[in-house]
C-alpha cells in the first residue's frame, strides 16, 4: 500500500464530511481533484494493513531505534500491534499466516 492508512482514513473523513457539509466549494475542490464521494476506491485489505504496519512502521522505527521494542509512548498503536504479532508468532493463535511469519523472521523480529 503506497500511501498508508494516514490517506485511508482522510478519506473516509472526506466521504463523512460529504454527507454533513456539503458546501459548493468544499464539493468542487474535490471533484475538481477527481475525488470519489461513493466509494470506488476500496478499502485497504488485512494484508494491505498489516504489510504497511510492518514496512512502513516498524521498520523504520527498526531503522531509527535499532531494536522492536516500540515504547507505548512513541506509538501507542505501534506498540498494541508489535504486541499482537509476539502473542501470535509465540503460537498463542493462529492468526500469523506463514507467508507474514516469514516477513517477521526475514526482519529479525
Amino acid at each position: 500500500m503506497s500511501d498508508g492508512p494516514k490517506l485511508y482514513e482522510w478519506i473516509v473523513k472526506q466521504r463523512n464530511n460529504y454527507k454533513i457539509k456539503r458546501t459548493p466549494d468544499w464539493i468542487g475542490k474535490l471533484k475538481s481533484n477527481g475525488f470519489d464521494f461513493v466509494g470506488g476506491n476500496k478499502e485497504p485489505t488485512d494484508d494491505e494493513k498489516w504489510n504497511c504496519q510492518l514496512e512502513k512502521k516498524l521498520l523504520k522505527f527498526k531503522i531509527e531505534h535499532g531494536h522492536f521494542d516500540v515504547p507505548k509512548s512513541h506509538d501507542s498503536k505501534l506498540n498494541s500491534w508489535v504486541s499482537n504479532q509476539r502473542y501470535y508468532y509465540n503460537g498463542k493463535s493462529t492468526c500469523l499466516t506463514p507467508d507474514r511469519i516469514e516477513k517477521l523472521k526475514g526482519i529479525g523480529f
